[in-house]
């Protein structure tokens, strides 16, 4: 059995997902990759966990309950506190619509799920690049 790559070693993660189950796997894969991970089940609660947790990284559902994950990063880039903090939207949804709005609201990629296990850290690591 090969190691698992610790492609996110030290990153602060702050994910972003209303369904428990697939928080708690997102958690463990990161976690598994070396990231500090810390979940937020809403948009409320993830700037509730931004008051004292500084992740370099936001993967965030677009389908939350309240705000949208679209709602989050656009408060996000919009305060000088949190807006360089690399977004990614992940989302059941699918669409070119979606897609557009996640991009324009500042999200550097978009996610659809499910998403491929083996290859979502070292994805993830890519858009870290350069951002140190």
């Amino acid at each position: 059995m090969s190691q698992p790559s610790r492609a996110l070693e030290g990153i602060p993660v702050l994910v972003v997902e209303d369904h428990p189950a697939s928080a708690r796997m997102l958690a463990a894969l990161l976690g598994a990759a070396g990231a500090v991970v810390k979940i937020a089940d809403s948009a409320e609660a993830a700037l509730v966990a931004l008051l004292d947790f500084r992740p370099r990284l936001l993967l965030v559902d677009l389908v939350l309950p309240g705000d949208s994950g679209i709602g989050l990063v656009i408060q996000l880039k919009a305060d000088p506190k949190t807006q360089g903090i690399v977004c990614i939207a992940m989302t059941v949804v699918n669409g070119p619509e979606l897609a557009r709005a996640a991009k324009d609201a500042g999200c550097v990629a978009y996610i659809r799920k499910p998403f491929d296990t083996d290859t979502l850290a070292a994805s993830l690591a890519k858009h870290l690049e350069g951002m140190k």
